[in-house]
C-alpha cells in the first residue's frame, strides 16, 4: 500500500509515496545507507530515493542521515574533473590561435559540458534543457568553421588577433585568460546540473523557460545566417535590415541574451523543484555569475557594433529610419566625455 503525500518543513519529504521497506541485510553489508538497499528492480526507472521512501518511521538520527542521502541523490553524478576538463580542453585551443579560445573554445566547452550532463537527465524537460545547449555548441562551432573556411575576411581577422597576442609575449602568458574563460563557460552551463535530476516532469514555468531558450537559439542562428548571406551577395559594406534585422539590430547578441537568461531561469526552477543543498546552492550561484559574465560580454559587443555602425552609416537616411524602428538589445551606458 502507498501512504499519501505528506506536507512537511522539508520540501523533499512532500514527495514520499511509500513506507520504509528495508532488505534483510544491514547497512554495512550493503555498503551504504539503508535507504539505498532497495534493489533497482523494485524502483521505477529514474526514481530517486526520496520518491520511494517515507522517513516517518525512522529515528531522528536516521532521518538526518536519510536527508543527507536525499540531498546527494538530487545532485548529478557528473564527475567534477570530467566537467572541468570539458570546459578547459576546448578553451585551450587559445594556446594555438588566440581567437580560438573565445570562439571554438566557447562553443566546444558548452557542447562538452551539456553532453556530460545529458545522460543524467531524469525528465523530458531536463533532456530538452541539455539538448538546447548541445545544439548551441554544435551550431556555433559549425558556423565558425564555415565562416573561417569560406570567408577570407575572417581568416585575416584571426591572424590579426594572433599577431597582437604574439606581440604581448609567449603562449604561456595566455594561460590566465584561458582559465578565466573556462571558468565562465563552466558557470554558464551550470544550470544543467540543477535541472538534470530535478524531476519537474510537468512544470509549466520550466516548459516556458526552456522554450524561450530555443527561441533565443533560433534568433541568434537566423541572425548569423542572414547577415552572412546578405554580405556575401551584396558586399561587406551593405547594411543588413532584412529578416530578424527588421526588428532587432543585433539579433545574434539579443538571441544569445535570451538564451542564457532563460537558461538560468530554468536552473532556478530546477533548484526549487529538486530541493536546496549546499552543493546545489553553489551551482546556482555559479549560474548567476555565468549569466552576469556573458551578459556583460554580449552588451559590450552590441555597444561596440552600435558605435561602428553609427560612424559608418550615420548620415544615411535609410540607416536612421532603421534605427528608429528597431531595438539594439541590451547595451552598455555611454561613457562620460572628459571635460
Amino acid at each position: 500500500h502507498a501512504s499519501p503525500p505528506r506536507r512537511g518543513s522539508h520540501g523533499l519529504l512532500a514527495r514520499s509515496r511509500a513506507p520504509l521497506m528495508l532488505m534483510p541485510r544491514t547497512a554495512s553489508e550493503s555498503g551504504g545507507h539503508p535507504m539505498m538497499q532497495r534493489s533497482a528492480s523494485q524502483r521505477r526507472p529514474n526514481q530517486r530515493p526520496h520518491e520511494h521512501y517515507n522517513l516517518k518511521s525512522m529515528s531522528g538520527e536516521q532521518q538526518q542521515r536519510g536527508l543527507r542521502c536525499i540531498d546527494r541523490s538530487m545532485s548529478t553524478r557528473v564527475h567534477p574533473l570530467g566537467y572541468v576538463a570539458g570546459c578547459v580542453l576546448p578553451t585551450s585551443l587559445g594556446l594555438w590561435k588566440s581567437e580560438y579560445g573565445v570562439s571554438y573554445g566557447y562553443g566546444g566547452a558548452i557542447l562538452l559540458a551539456a553532453l556530460q550532463v545529458l545522460p543524467e537527465a531524469t525528465s523530458g524537460l531536463a533532456v530538452a534543457h541539455s539538448l538546447a545547449l548541445i545544439l548551441y555548441g554544435l551550431r556555433l562551432c559549425s558556423f565558425l568553421a564555415y565562416r573561417e573556411i569560406f570567408i577570407p575576411k575572417f581568416r585575416d581577422f584571426r591572424e590579426k588577433i594572433e599577431k597582437k597576442a604574439e606581440a604581448k609575449g609567449g603562449r604561456l602568458k595566455r594561460v590566465p585568460f584561458i582559465l578565466s574563460c573556462s571558468v565562465l563557460y563552466g558557470c554558464m552551463a551550470a544550470p544543467l546540473l540543477l535541472t538534470a535530476q530535478a524531476g519537474f516532469a510537468s512544470n509549466l514555468m520550466a516548459t516556458i523557460s526552456i522554450a524561450l531558450m530555443y527561441v533565443g537559439l533560433l534568433t541568434a542562428a537566423t541572425g548569423d545566417f542572414v547577415k552572412t548571406w546578405v554580405k556575401n551577395n551584396k558586399g561587406p559594406d551593405h547594411l543588413v535590415t532584412s529578416g530578424p534585422f527588421g526588428l532587432l539590430r543585433h539579433p545574434n547578441y539579443t538571441g544569445e541574451t535570451l538564451l542564457w537568461t532563460s537558461n538560468v531561469a530554468t536552473g532556478l526552477l530546477g533548484l526549487l523543484a529538486g530541493g536546496l543543498s549546499w552543493q546545489r546552492g553553489g551551482e546556482f550561484g555559479a549560474s548567476v555569475l555565468g549569466l552576469l559574465g556573458i551578459g556583460f560580454v554580449l552588451a559590450q559587443a552590441a555597444t561596440g557594433l552600435e558605435k561602428k555602425q553609427m560612424e559608418k552609416y550615420g548620415e544615411d537616411a535609410a540607416y536612421q529610419a532603421w534605427v528608429k524602428r528597431t531595438w539594439a538589445g541590451f547595451t552598455l551606458p555611454p561613457k562620460k566625455k572628459e571635460t
